[in-house]
């Protein structure tokens, strides 16, 4: 027999305490997000009666805004480094350090098209520009993160060369574009560029449109230079500068420095 003095009764165990995983929760009409209407009855003294038609409103909990939100970050292809950009502070020890942060800071409110950060791998580039890259999704627009290593070979062309022209499309009219490693090579080796002409071109295609669209934001991170860019194709370079504006608005770290923050790191320099 059960001893029911000593029967203990098990809470449910919610995800969220707030909705109780039910994804909504009441509130105002002027909070609404949508609304149901159900008929109301007297259930007092058993008195079934209907008492009419009730209207009720209902917004998306928190916990259902977080999981859209980190959806949209993983669709705009920050999933693989979402984790890093949301729990590694970028730490600004030297002055020039605080020098990017607050003018990629700026950036974000800015009325500028284009922001350029040219510099060597380890150097902190893209943890500060992908940091920037989620406070535009924060404040609502709509972003993409392009590894241009990776994504360029994997998922722009194919094996055939034939570009995929719906990610293209994508690329051109997105509010917010971040192209990390733009023409990385190996060994910054400029003579394995001049053999990727496709590349280049499609790169030139990218930037000219998005260029001259006032109300789009582009920010580029690359290892490549200014000179190395005029050097490599002079209409690429015309297109970077018009992209950015000012040239304020390309930071290039020293290349006589060694500024890759990796490496001072596990050597316990920095």
């Amino acid at each position: 027999m059960i001893d029911i003095n000593n029967f203990n009764i098990v809470e449910p165990n919610y995800d969220c305490d707030i909705c109780k995983d039910k994804g909504f929760v009441e509130c105002s009409k002027e909070e609404a997000d949508f609304e149901e209407e159900r008929e109301e009855f007297d259930k007092s003294k058993d008195i079934w009666k209907s008492l009419g038609f009730k209207t009720y409103y209902y917004k998306h909990c928190k916990c259902q805004l977080e999981l859209q939100f980190k959806y949209k970050l993983e669709r705009a292809g920050l999933g693989n480094i979402l984790h890093k950009i949301t729990t590694t502070k970028y730490e600004r020890k030297y002055d020039w350090q605080e020098k990017y942060y607050q003018h990629a800071k700026s950036f974000i409110t800015s009325k500028d098209k284009g922001l350029i950060l040219s510099g060597q791998t380890g150097s902190g580039k893209t943890l500060l520009l992908s940091q920037m890259l989620y406070n535009f999704a924060v404040k609502g627009y709509e972003i993409m993160y392009f590894d241009w290593r990776r994504s360029y070979e994997d998922n722009l062309v194919d094996r055939y060369n034939v570009i995929n022209n719906d990610l293209l499309d994508e690329m051109l009219n997105i509010d917010v574009l971040y192209i990390d490693d733009l023409l990385k090579t190996r060994n910054n080796d400029m003579g394995d560029l001049y053999d990727r002409r496709q590349e280049i071109e499609t790169a030139w295609k990218i930037i000219d449109q998005r260029s001259v669209s006032p109300d789009k934001k582009t920010m580029i991170s690359t290892e490549l230079f200014e000179h190395d860019f005029l050097q490599l194709d002079e209409s690429l370079h015309g297109r970077l500068i018009e992209l950015v504006g000012t040239t304020d608005n390309w930071l290039q770290m020293n290349p006589k420095e060694d500024r890759n923050i990796r490496v001072k790191k596990a050597k316990g320099e920095f």
